[in-house]
């Protein structure tokens, strides 16, 4: 890989190490908060609300990045949501936080890293010459998520035990800042901006993404089959397990053991990814999925640490391998003036 592939790697790890800190933290921060039978409404809120805005600026970034303002989205999107997540964590290190709070600064973070998120991943097809360097480039994305996951629960679980949930998001808030800063030198072709003098208009280029989209006979069932993932299955479990960990297991270890473990499984995922090229990878990546579900299973059974860790790990090989053989496929059979507009899409669904 070159200097630049290498400094996008790093700097989506950083970010994505300090945002697998920030769960397990927000979650009991909000527990901490609204305790009893308050609980679950009350952090089903702060996910929510980090979640929703989203749906609106992914679309937003996707169709400003294809316009080629990529490094402004993607430098731009990590600085807000460190200074979200920054006053986030003021709040409760000065004893001053409300919900209300937290899900409105949760929504700003979500929205922050939405708009940037299409333009950082489309990075990886300005930044390579070549479909097989795509492919290492996703798959060393991939690997770097991997560690992240590793080291981001068990950083964020530590520091929730020996120094409370504000230390952790304030980590968060500052593998933002050092993303932000790691990205700001990356100058990529601006290929996949439109001449001057024809660029369409937002709602115009939105539209050609979606007609993208719609008329790919591979695409649009594949988002629909994440989605649907995602809303049965993921979604439940995103609220669940830390009510789970703090009620029957007794804290935030549990969550942090099968966040941890989740990592661990990342990484052979991301070995998987890096070496084997599959000949059908959206048949790869449909079968991956089903790895994900034992997890699932092993929290609503209230089963031992050890058979949650290993879930976990099967859920993590399956996330990660399926993740880089997706992203590969978007980059490799989409045009790049569509890139960022069908990722957000995609994201966003």
């Amino acid at each position: 890989m070159s200097g630049p592939q290498r400094i996008l790697v790093l700097a989506r790890t950083v970010s994505i190490m300090g945002n697998f800190a920030a769960p397990v933290a927000l979650s009991f921060a909000v527990l901490g908060l609204a305790p009893g039978p308050e609980a679950a409404p009350r952090l089903a809120l702060v996910l929510a609300a980090a979640a929703v805005p989203q749906l609106l600026f992914l679309a937003v970034g996707g169709v400003a990045a294809d316009r080629g303002h990529r490094r402004l989205l993607a430098v731009g999107g990590e600085t807000g949501a460190g200074l979200a997540e920054a006053a986030s964590a003021a709040l409760l290190l000065t004893h001053t936080a409300t919900v209300g709070a937290l899900a409105g600064l949760a929504a700003a973070r979500g929205a922050f890293s939405a708009a940037g998120t299409p333009a950082m991943r489309a990075f990886v097809a300005d930044l390579a010459d070549r479909t097989d360097q795509i492919a290492s480039v996703n798959a060393a994305l991939s690997g770097g998520r991997a560690i992240a996951t590793i080291a981001g629960p068990a950083l964020g679980g530590l520091l929730v035990t020996s120094a409370g949930p504000g230390w952790a998001l304030a980590a968060n808030a500052a593998s933002y800042v050092i993303a932000a800063v790691l990205l700001s030198p990356l100058r990529p072709p601006v290929r996949s901006a439109q001449p001057a003098g024809s660029r369409p208009a937002n709602v115009r280029q939105s539209r050609n993404g979606w007609h993208t989209i719609a008329h790919s006979a591979w695409l649009w069932p594949l988002m629909l089959y994440g989605m649907l993932f995602v809303l049965l299955v993921d979604a439940p479990y995103q609220l669940i397990s830390p009510l789970l960990s703090r009620q029957h297991y007794g804290g935030a270890i549990a969550l942090a053991v099968s966040t941890t473990a989740f990592g661990v499984g990342s990484v052979a995922g991301s070995g998987i990814a890096w070496r084997i090229r599959p000949q059908r990878p959206l048949l790869v990546y449909i079968v991956l999925y089903f790895l994900e579900i034992p997890l699932r299973l092993a929290w609503a059974l209230l089963a031992p640490l050890p058979v949650l860790a290993v879930s976990a790990g099967m859920a993590g090989l399956s996330f990660a391998a399926a993740s880089s053989l997706w992203q590969t496929v978007l980059a490799t059979r989409t045009a790049s003036q569509q890139l960022g507009t069908s990722r957000a899409f995609s994201r966003g669904s």
